[in-house]
Formats: structure tokens, sequence, C-alpha cells
């Protein structure tokens, strides 16, 4: 890839979202970093985030800032260029004996200002920390705001104390605010470098020559800044006033004689002329903001980095502006904070904490809190702008609103107000001037029109409007600190209300200057809606005092009294939230939503009402049986929800599984079994299940004396730490044999089972696993006792890892038949904490001897269950199909293609029989799965850990990648599951919401004309499977295994491979001979070294060694660890190594009876291999930009140039050259 103007020159890391290079200006002949952000492109949330960030970065500039010199970000390549930081990092220099007390204050003014005039535009660091602070040869500070790129400068020294002493306690927590986190830091290098308070000690600090006075007060600004509260640490304005007044008289030994250093006289412009990507003009920071005794001085002027219009508002606790965010061009709202409040410490306090809350929250129905912040005494915070008329000027032309129009309106509003209920915020003013309709564009999207008012000429449905979405503004903050109104009413008040809240939708308890609650609000939206279907609020009066009366005494009005043909459910749920009595109101805002879902009869159900009675539930037998457990839901679960060895231990039959495709793609699955001399047939729903939960499955009989049964397993955690477990079953008799069947073999005989099992389960997991879960340990005959004895002493005679080889043993002899059917290496491996490489090698050994039977099982790469089995490699070909999903794939060598073991039938007789096959275990990866009927709306609540996830949709083929992160940004997800109403290919995957670590609400809503089956996948590579590409690398393997290679002519991808060319150099002063050998002795040691590290050699020419590896790190590993091997020889002089290194895709293929990878890989590290030099290791970039290779080649300090070569095939081609002569020889870790 080539960056316009930039020459690259070296790679120096990589990461998730970019790589970094070392490159030069062609124009200046400046060396910068260049970051090429490809990437991170590629996901399109992720990217916005970091879009929005470096747009920020790209308008701010300081001497103590790392300057961004060039941002492109619309067209690619997507790059940002960066100046370089210093060799040294303020960790060296707090290390050092020799800091200055002026070079120690200079460094703590530069950190302060900096930070100031960064915040200011809302950038936040989040992360300081000494070894991350660079110090230039003038012995100046570097902050790097870029940092989140993963690029940062790192100490050469050791200063993990001094870092950890700069992180707070509260920087781990959801919704930690990185401002705050920043100040902490702030707070703890000053203490550090003056020594001076907590961390005064910690290292080599100069006497401060401070008055006392002088120190006790820097002393008292550093603890503030230390505080455990963040909310109670000063802002960064406030620490450079501080600092600006309290060290007035020593600013010019730390070289900075102008008293006002902290002041922004002008604005720094964008660091070399940074090209942002985006259509408005950058603009310079303006002159300090005015004081606040006029708002309207503040028009054109600037607040941070938002460009001040015009005044749209005011009250009595502040002002609101139309501004412009210079970072992206973007309209906001800015709201200031009125001069006689702002030094009032518990209003500040309040507003930035309730700013903060709001902060974290995403939501479509909120106005979106942009940034909180100080700039000169005046305190302002920005939020998006949302533009549209807001309710009540609608509600003065039209009178009122229909019904489906005001129940979707309200349905907004809760779902706004949901996540704040849940972190205890209220808003306390909600009204329909504080909601704000979005209009659907002419001839776009609309919802149900606006009512038609009786006594109304003119209406929003005779206009033609349409209304997309309502937005709730004023939010939090809005009720406490501003009565934003337009400004011909500001005069009307010019005090904060003693009472907050506008009278005619306030609840009784608010109207009484009583505690609130959620409640609160819900009484609001009651009298909201109230006055949206009548055109009026329930209660009306000559002035305040009349209307707070009425609500604290008197019962609302009947809604049918101002409107004819309002439903009474309708009706119910507007008393219920008008009730005097909180309690009697719905809880919270998601209470009313529940209710208000319903009335638009797309009420989104639970998923504990799952599966859904295919009948008449009150002519069903129902069975509760309920256990306590001693161990916890996680450690039962993957027991518990094992249906396959459940059901065969608890006695149920061997099942017949045949499947029917539909014309749609759908899968039905039919289940037969015979029991009690009756044969019964079922049609076998999908397994419904919540991980460490709950799960339950739907069985439609077709013949038996059942017409359908419900098997439903709940797990709730108990206060001691243990699990009470509950298995429902509920089964509709078809005649009174079947309920006289249901209640022998369910309630007695089933009942008795599960117990046995259940507690065995539960023993056996408070034993640390000691013991099959679900069975005594199996006895050996003496005869298979014995051959199993002989085959493990042969095992011993070949000196494998003792400790695998007597599990392997323990297993074979007492492990259930059922788990002998399908052994897999590297699960086993993980499940008793063995070394993985061992257990495969002794499996390997152990199939030699013919203790195991060694299969190939072909993975499904949807449901990644096992679609077939084959028992050798020359009967799998390039396609198959997996009946569960009905779907054809190409097979991946590297992923689709897993080596498995079965026990030999001379030792024991594997049970290979199916008793289930659609439960949990057979789909570890998946968190969640659930059928959604059409037209059904189900609420699904997790709790998912961080990391990536795909939510999965059978038969409509929805695909949608999302991530859980700290902090996220939202914690609820509205999901249209009908994949046919999506522009995007079904073949790419869509980009779903970050969601917030904790717990996460999944509303989905199956708009199709079926059923449809979501899955909840984790999105992470198995490390548990060892593949075929992983196995034809092993030495063991190949010696032992010859045979195992695909048919002649068979052509299977592999989906990334790492091949490497190596050669060696002729001594041109020794002979043929001479020179002969020590190509021996070179190929001897390459396969060794290859071996070691998990590779294998290819067939090639003879003048040099094709290998492969299935992890490009293990390549360069390799690499390293044969030019130490080579080098340490002593009688080797004059020949030197040439290496090539390429990772990606390929085709596996047999040549001559041996595996070979070819394709465009094959062909790239051949190119490479050809401009290769004697003593050289090249390699490509997208090898090199691997994260781990990047990791190891910075690690192991290897000093390599970019060059572009040409070459005929091909064109020209960019490498990395690295010399490794001088190659650091610690390359005992191979990276898992």
């Amino acid at each position: 890839m080539k960056f316009s103007g930039y020459q690259l020159l070296s790679q120096r890391g990589a990461g998730k979202d970019c790589v970094a290079y070392l490159a030069r200006e062609l124009s200046s002949g400046n060396l910068v970093q260049l970051c090429d952000l490809t990437s991170a492109a590629k996901h399109q949330r992720r990217w916005a985030r970091l879009t929005r960030q470096l747009k920020k970065i790209a308008v701010f500039s300081h001497p103590a800032g790392r300057p961004l010199i060039q941002l492109q970000l619309n067209t690619d390549p997507r790059f940002a260029v960066l100046g370089l930081t210093g060799t040294r990092t303020l960790a060296d220099n707090l290390q050092q004996p020799s800091l200055q007390w002026p070079t120690a204050l200079a460094i703590c003014l530069r950190l302060s200002d900096c930070l100031m005039h960064a915040h200011r535009l809302g950038i936040s660091h989040g992360n300081l920390c000494p070894s991350g602070i660079g110090i230039d040869d003038d012995d100046e500070p570097i902050v790097d705001f870029t940092q989140f790129l993963a690029m940062g400068i790192t100490s050469s020294q050791t200063s993990d104390p001094l870092d950890r002493c700069c992180l707070p306690k509260s920087s781990s927590t959801v919704g930690a605010d990185p401002a705050a986190n920043d100040i902490y830091a702030l707070g703890a290098m000053h203490s550090m470098l003056l020594g001076i308070g907590r961390f005064g000690r910690l290292c080599n600090a100069p006497i401060p020559p401070l008055s006392e006075g002088e120190s006790a007060s820097l002393e008292s600004l550093i603890d503030s800044m230390l505080d455990d509260d963040p909310l109670d640490r000063p802002l960064a304005d406030e620490v450079v006033r501080e600092l600006n007044a309290g060290l007035r008289a020593h600013l010019n030994q730390a070289h900075l004689s102008d008293p006002g250093f902290g002041s922004v006289t002008s604005a720094p412009t964008p660091s070399g002329g940074a090209e942002t990507g985006g259509d408005a003009e950058t603009i310079g920071l303006m002159k300090p903001a005015p004081a606040m005794g006029n708002e309207r001085g503040l028009e054109g002027r600037r607040l941070g980095r938002f460009q001040i219009e015009r005044r749209i508002g005011s009250g009595a606790w502040g002002a609101v502006f139309r501004a412009i965010d210079v970072a992206d061009g973007a309209t906001v709202a800015v709201k200031v904070l009125h001069p006689e409040h702002a030094n009032c410490r518990d209003v500040v306090k309040r507003f930035r904490d309730e700013a903060h809350i709001l902060a974290g929250i995403d939501n479509p129905h909120v106005a979106k809190l942009l940034d909180v912040n100080c700039q000169d005494g005046v305190h302002y915070l920005a939020m998006e702008f949302v533009d549209g008329p807001n309710l009540a000027s609608l509600l003065a032309r039209h009178g009122s609103i229909d019904e489906p129009r005001a129940l979707q309106i309200l349905a907004d509003v809760a779902r706004a107000l949901v996540e704040p209920h849940e972190y205890g915020v209220v808003h306390r003013d909600i009204k329909p001037a504080n909601i704000i309709i979005r209009l659907a564009e002419s001839g776009g999207r609309q919802r149900d029109a606006v009512g038609r008012q009786p006594d109304r000429s003119q209406t929003a449905a005779s206009d033609g409007m349409g209304i997309e979405a309502a937005t709730l503004v004023d939010f939090g903050l809005a009720q406490d600190l501003f009565d934003d109104r337009p400004e011909s009413d500001a005069g009307e008040q010019s005090a904060p209300r003693a009472i907050v809240g506008t009278p005619a939708y306030m609840s009784p308890e608010q109207c009484g200057g009583e505690p609130v609650g959620p409640e609160t609000d819900v009484y609001a939206m009651g009298a909201t809606l109230f006055h949206l279907l009548a055109g009026r609020p329930p209660f009306l009066g000559d002035n305040i005092q009349a209307i707070i009366d009425q609500h604290r005494n008197q019962a609302p009005p009947r809604i049918s009294e101002f409107r004819a043909g309002i439903p009474d459910s309708v009706t119910e749920t507007i008393d219920r939230a008008l009730a005097k009595r909180p309690v009697l109101r719905h809880a919270d805002a998601e209470a009313l939503l529940v209710d208000v879902e319903r009335l638009l009869r797309g009420e989104p159900v639970s998923i504990e009402s799952h599966p859904f009675a295919p009948g008449d539930p009150s002519a069903a037998m129902r069975f509760q049986f309920q256990w306590p457990l001693r161990s916890s839901p996680a450690a039962l679960w993957p027991h518990v929800s094992n249906t396959e060895r459940l059901n065969e231990a608890i006695g149920l039959p061997v099942v017949d599984y045949t499947r029917q495709v539909d014309d749609e793609g759908g899968v039905t699955q039919t289940a037969s079994a015979e029991r009690l001399g009756m044969k019964f047939q079922w049609r076998e729903h999908p397994f419904e299940w919540i991980e460490g939960k709950r799960l339950a499955v739907l069985r439609d009989f077709q013949s038996g004396p059942f017409k359908w049964m419900i098997s439903r397993v709940e797990l709730q955690a108990s206060s001691d730490g243990g699990t009470h477990l509950s298995h429902h079953v509920i089964v509709q008799p078809r005649s009174v044999l079947g309920r006289a069947a249901a209640a022998l073999e369910v309630g007695v005989k089933a009942k008795r089972a599960l117990k046995r099992v259940y507690f065995h389960i539960d023993r056996t997991v408070a034993a640390n696993g000691v013991g099959d879960p679900f069975r005594q340990p199996n006895r050996l005959k003496l005869a298979r006792r014995r051959r199993l004895d002989q085959l493990i002493e042969r095992l011993r005679s070949r000196e494998l890892n003792a400790h695998v080889v007597a599990r392997l043993s323990d297993c074979i002899e007492k492990a259930p038949a059922q788990e002998l059917a399908r052994i897999r290496p590297l699960a086993f491996a993980r499940q008793y904490g063995l070394n993985a490489d061992a257990v495969v090698d002794t499996f390997l050994a152990a199939a030699h001897e013919g203790l195991l039977v060694l299969y190939w099982d072909i993975l499904c790469p949807s449901c990644r269950i096992p679609s077939d089995i084959k028992e050798t490699l020359r009967e799998v070909k390039n396609h198959s199909h997996c009946p569960a999903c009905n779907l054809d794939f190409e097979l991946d060598f590297a992923g689709s293609v897993e080596l498995i073991f079965r026990v030999s039938p001379q030792i024991r007789q594997a049970d290979v029989k199916t008793y289930c096959i659609g439960g949990p275990a057979h789909s570890p990866h998946v968190v969640a799965q659930l059928r959604i009927d059409a037209a059904e709306r189900l609420r699904l609540d997790l709790s998912l850990d961080v990391g990536s996830y795909q939510l999965r949709g059978l038969p409509c083929a929805l695909v949608i990648d999302f991530e859980v992160a700290h902090p996220g940004e939202t914690s609820r997800w509205d999901i249209d599951v009908d994949a046919d109403s999506l522009s995007t290919p079904l073949d790419v995957p869509l980009q779903g919401p970050e969601m917030k670590a904790g717990r996460q609400c999944l509303v989905l809503a199956n708009h199709s004309r079926r059923e449809q089956v979501i899955r909840v996948e984790r999105r992470s590579p198995r490390t548990d499977v060892l593949t075929a590409a992983r196995a034809s690398t092993l030495r063991s393997f190949r010696q032992w295994f010859p045979g195992e290679i695909l048919s002649p002519g068979e052509l299977v991808g592999v989906g990334a491979m790492a091949l490497m060319t190596l050669s060696i150099s002729d001594d041109p002063q020794a002979g043929q001979v001479a020179n002969a050998l020590a190509g021996q002795s070179f190929l001897k040691m390459t396969s060794e070294v290859v071996e070691r590290f998990g590779g294998t050699t290819l067939p090639g020419p003879a003048d040099r060694v094709r290998v492969a590896f299935d992890d490009p790190s293990r390549a360069l590993l390799a690499a390293l660890d044969l030019h130490q091997s080579w080098s340490a020889d002593g009688s080797i002089k004059h020949r030197r190594l040439k290496i090539a290194l390429d990772h990606g895709g390929s085709v596996a293929v047999s040549v001559q009876d041996q595996l070979d990878y070819l394709g465009e890989t094959a062909r790239a590290v051949e190119r490479i291999f050809q401009q290769t030099q004697p003593g050289e290791l090249t390699m490509s970039v997208r090898a090199a930009s691997d994260p781990v290779v990047a990791s190891l080649l910075t690690e192991r300090q290897l000093d390599g140039r970019m060059e572009t070569i040409e070459t005929d095939d091909h064109g020209p081609v960019l490498i990395h050259r690295f010399g490794i002569e001088s190659v650091r020889a610690d390359v005992d870790r191979v990276s898992d």
C-alpha cells in the first residue's frame, strides 16, 4: 500500500486498530510515525469512535502534546501521521538522581497546561503514567493522546511501581471518567516530581525551595487531585489556576516567565495542517471566554472545541446556545451555568455527577451528552442538537394525538428512561416541551400520523406530516439546573424553583417536595399521555398552587371523559401511572414500557415463558422437581446441559434422527425411539437456553401416548454459593393410557433418575471433577485390563510424558463408553491441565500402537458441530454439507477438519449411539439460543463478559457481529431478525452496537412469516481443535501416519498458513565436498528446529528448504532459533542464512505422497526469497503486521527497513528486510 508523500522505512508495531511505521516525509525529509488505519476502518462502530477521537485531536496543538501532522479518514488508504516522541520517558527522569528543581517544576507546569487545553477540547488520555510520557532533548514532556491506537512509547527501564501509583481505584469501574483519571495521574506525578505529598518519597525528587505556606498549599492541591472520589478532584482548569497562583514566584525558575502560562491567549492551530477528512473548515482556538455577567458575550466565541453561534434559550440556572463542534462540523447545543451558581461546589458537583452518568448512555431517544467541561470558570455541557419541533408546539397546533401515535411517542420516552432508571437517575421534568419530535422526510419512512381532533380544521394528518421518533431532552441535568424556555418567557422566572418540575405533570410527592424515584417519572409520563390523547393535562387551575393541590388530593379524571373510543386497556394503563401512591404505579420506565408495548400489540415476552405449549396448557400434566445443590450454577452447567450424557444416564432410549428441508431452507428434525414396547415419534424443536441459567425443549409427538412434552431446567444461585435446580416437565397425554404413562414414567421413574444423576454431578463437581459426573467408574475385564497394560507399557518405553500416559490409561479404563467415542486431544489437555503438545504426541503414539483409532471430524463453520466423520484424509473432499444448518460449505484445513481419536475396540467398545443431538453441550460457543415465532417480540437478558460475539439467525441467515466492552455504548439493543428486509448482502456480517459489560438486554422482533432460531455466539476462535493443518506439521504424525494425505488431485483450502523458504550461502573458499557437507548439516539442523517449533518440511528444490507453520509467530521463532544455532556452530564459517516468510491463504494438496501447500502465499514467499540477501530475514507486510509477530520483532530488537521490490509477475511489492546477524538469542518462548 502506498501513502502519498511518505516513504515507509520500518515497522514500529502492530495492534488491533493500526500498523505503525517509521516513515520519512518526502517534502521535508523529517522522520515521522505513520499509522495505517486500514484494519480499524473495517469495523464500522469502532471506526466511528476512533475517527471522532482523532478529529478532536486534529484541532489540538500544544508544545507538550504529540503532534498529529496529517489525518486521512475519508479515502483509502486511511492513515494518521504523528510526530516522533523522545527516546526517554518521565519514568527514566524520575529514577535519575540528577533531576533539578527547575526541570521538575517545568515538567509539572507543562503537563498541567497540556491537560487543561486537551480537556477543554474533550480530549482525555485516561492512562497517564510516567512510562507513557516522553521526554525530549530539551527535557520537555510529550503526552501522546493517540495512545488508544496502541502505539505508545515505552520506557527502557522497569517503572511498574511508579505507573501503578498513577492508577486510581475507580479507573476500572463502569463509567469511570478518563478526565478524572488524568487528574489523579497528574497529581501522582506532581507528588513524585516535586517531592510533596503521598508519593513524594518514591523518587529522587529535588528539595523544593518553597515557603511553608507555598508547600502546604501545593500539598493540599495534590491531595485533592488524588481524592478517591473522581467528582471531588479539581478540573484541569482549576489545577492550572491554583499552580499559577501558588507558584507565581517560581515560574521564572521553570523557564516560564509568563505568569499566565495557563491562560489561552490564542489558539494553537492544528499541527502541520492536519487534514481531518471532514467537510467543515478547521477553526483555531479563540480568545478566553468572557465573564458570564452577560451571556451574549459568548456569541462568536469558543468554549473548548465548540464555536458558539447564538443563544436559543435561557432560564434561572443557565443559558442554552446553538454551537458548532469544530472537530467534525456537527451542530450541538451548549448549556452554560450562570456565574452565580458556578462557585457553588454542591451545584457544580451535581452538574458533573449526572453529566458523567449520562455520558455513558447511548440511546436514540435521548439527546446524547457530548462533553461536560469548564473553561476559565465557565461551566458548560454540550449535547446533541435535536432538530425538530417539541411536542408542546405540535399539541398547540393540532390539539391532540391519535392513540397509536401517542403510544409510540410514550414508548420512545420510556425507552429513553430504561437505562437511566437502572442507574438511579430520575428526570423529574418530563413534559411535552421536553420531548422533541424528529419529523420524517417527505416520502420517507413514517409512523402513524398525528390524530385528527374533531374541533380542529387543520391537523398533522391533513398536513401530511410524518413522525419518525421522539427524543427526550433536558435529561437528568435540565430539570435540576435549567429551565430552558423560549427567550420570550425567560423573564417570568429569575430564580430556581423550590420545587423542581413543571406543575401540570408533577407527581404528588414531587409537589410536596418529598423524595422522588423512577415512579415520579412514570407519573409524568402518564400525565403526558393523558395530554396527548385529551388535548389537555389531567389537572388545570388558575395558579400553580391550585394545580399542585389537585395532584396531591384529587383523583385524576378518566381519559374517556375527554375522548371517546379509548380502549379500557389504555385507560387502565393511564390510571395506574397516575396513582397517588408511588407503590401503586409502574415501578420504572421498563415496567411501563412493557405495558405500552402490549398495548401496541408488540409486547416483548420473556424467554422464561418459552417454549410455548402447542396446545391447551390447561389440559396438560405438570411435574416440578426441585433440589438444592452445593455447587454453583457455572460449575454445574457444563454437565447439566450435556443432554447426550444426561439422557443416557437416566435410562432414556437411543434416538434415531431424520431431517427434512423445506422450500425456504428451514430444517425440520424428526426423532423416533422405542420404549415400554411402544414406538415414539416426534418433532424435535430446537433447544432453547441461556448459558448457566436455563435450557428447555419442546417435543411434538406424532405417535405414542403423548401429544407434546416440554422439559425445562432452571439454575438459580443460592445465597450460600450453591444452586437451586428446578426441573419442570409439562406433558399433554393423548389418552387415559398416556396420563397413566406420564404419572409413572415422569412423576416416579424420571424424578428418581434425575435426582440420582443431578446429585452425582454435584458430588463430582464438589470433589474438583474427580470421577465421571454421570456414572460410577467403569471396570475392565481381566483380559482387556492386561491388553491395556501392555499397550500402556509400550507408550512408557517411548519416553512420553508420564503424567499424560497415566491420565490416558485412567481415562480408557474408567471413562464411560460415550466419552471414548470422540476424544479430542486439545480439549483433553485443557480438561486435565496437561501440556497440549505432550498430549498430542501421546495420542498419536497411542494410535500408532493400536490403543486409539484416528478419525477426522468435518466441522460446520456455522454451528461448529461435526457434520460428518471420515476415517482417513483421503476421504476428505473440498466441499461438505451440514444437514443441521442445511449449509453447503468449502472445507478449510485450518478450521473445519479436526483430528479426533476413539478407543480401540480391542480394549473397550465405544458407545457411538445417539441419545440427543441438540443440547447446549454440542455447541459450547453458543451463549444463548431461542426460538421466536412469527410476529413475536422477545426480551433476552444476558450477562456477557467482555469479548467479541455474533448474533446469528436461521433460516433467515442474519449475521451481526457485536462487541461487549468496558465501558461500552449501550445496555439495550432492539433487533429486527428478519434478514429479508436488509440491503446488506447476507454473506457480509452486519455490525451491531458495542454493548456494555455486565447486564445486556436484547429485544428481538421477528417480522418474518415463520419461526426463526436466534443464537448469540462467542466469536473468539476455538483453541481446542487440533486441525488438519496443524496436525500435518507434526513430525510424529508424518512419521507414524504417512498415508494420511489427500487423494491425488484433491485441493482443500487452508484459511492461513505461514510459509517460509530458507537456504545457506556457499563458502567461496571451501571446496564442493565441504559445501555439500555443510548443506547436509543445514538440512538436519533445519529439520530439528522446525520440528521443535511445530512446523513441517515441504517438498521443494534441492538448493533451499520450504517449511510450513500454522502460526507465523512460530515460524519467526524457528527462524531466529535456527540462526542462533547455525551461528553457534564454530565449524561453519563464511556461510550465511537467507530466510523469507509470508502468511496467508493456501491450498493443501498431496504431492508425491506428501502434503504440500500451494497458491498465492507460496508464490509470494518465493518472490520475496529471490530478493533476499545472505544474512537477511525478509517478510511480507501481512506477516510483519501480525500483532504477535510485531511484538516479537520489537522484543528481539530486530531493526528492519521497508523496501519496494520489483517482480516479474506481480509488479512492485513492499517487503520488510531484517538483519539477523545480531539477534537476541532468547527464543525459548513459543506463542500460544
